[in-house]
């Protein structure tokens, strides 16, 4: 299937017009700015936008397979662009002290809907989290619980 250019960036356009409407408080409050905006067509339809608040990137991802108000969150901080983490890991490690915590399920973290719930209240907690001064622990805390889930 051929797709054109306009297609195409018709729907990265509104790929970003979803993300500034689900998360508008990522851009009004930490002044996000989008970095990049890429839509896969040939690749199930993969839909990929990555926005820098002020202490880290998230990393938006769908794709055809999924349900409309499904999506994949990944958080890096912004000196360490490489090391993508899921974003639920972040925000287990500033709200819960449990070694080993429950992740809740899917639709909590992994719905436009869910995930707005969930970030707002804890976003500028995030951000201090991911600060550089911060980092380390979080990174660690992160990594506890990827070790102890899997």
């Amino acid at each position: 299937m051929f797709w054109s250019r306009d297609k195409k960036a018709r729907v990265a356009l509104e790929w970003e017009q979803r993300i500034r409407q689900s998360f508008p408080f990522l851009f009004t409050e930490l002044q996000a700015s989008i970095l990049s905006n890429r839509y896969y067509p040939r690749h199930f339809g993969v839909k990929v936008i990555v926005i820098r608040a002020r202490n880290f990137n998230l990393k938006f991802s769908r794709d055809c397979t999924m349900n409309d108000d499904e999506l994949l969150v990944d958080i890096a901080q912004v000196n360490e662009a490489r090391e993508w983490r899921p974003l639920i890991y972040a925000i287990l490690a500033l709200t819960t002290n449990e070694e080993a915590p429950t992740i809740p399920p899917f639709k909590v973290f992994g719905t436009f809907t869910g995930l707005s719930i969930l970030l707002q209240p804890i976003v500028h907690q995030l951000d201090e989290a991911f600060s550089r001064s911060n980092y380390p622990r979080t990174e660690e805390r992160m990594d506890t619980i990827r070790r102890v889930r899997r």
